[in-house]
C-alpha cells in the first residue's frame, strides 16, 4: 500500500510548495512580510522589498510544486542514494 504521509518524498515537495504559496497570499493580504535578519517589512513603507519577498515566497512554492507535478520523477533532481529511501549509502568523496 502506498504511503499517504504528506511529509515523505515526493509528497513533501507539494506540502512545502502549498505552504509557501499560501504564505505569499497571506502576506500580500495582510500587507506585511517577515524578512530574515530584518524583521517585518510593510507594504506602505518599503513596497519594493515587500513585493520582492512576496514574489520570492510565491516562486519557491511554484518551484516545489513544479518538481512534483511536472517532472514527477525525483531521480531527475536528486542522487540515487537520496531517492532510494535510505537503502543505499552515500558515496564516499
Amino acid at each position: 500500500m502506498p504511503s499517504l504521509s504528506l511529509l515523505t518524498p515526493p509528497n513533501v515537495f507539494l506540502t512545502v510548495g502549498l505552504i509557501s504559496i499560501s504564505g505569499a497570499a497571506f502576506f500580500a493580504y495582510t500587507g506585511k512580510v517577515w524578512v530574515r535578519f530584518s524583521g517585518w517589512v510593510y507594504r506602505e513603507t518599503k513596497p519594493r522589498v515587500f513585493w520582492g519577498e512576496v514574489a520570492a515566497y510565491f516562486l519557491v512554492g511554484v518551484f516545489f510544486c513544479w518538481i512534483l507535478l511536472v517532472q514527477g520523477n525525483l531521480n531527475t533532481f536528486a542522487p540515487k542514494w537520496w531517492c532510494s529511501g535510505g537503502n543505499n549509502k552515500a558515496p564516499k568523496p
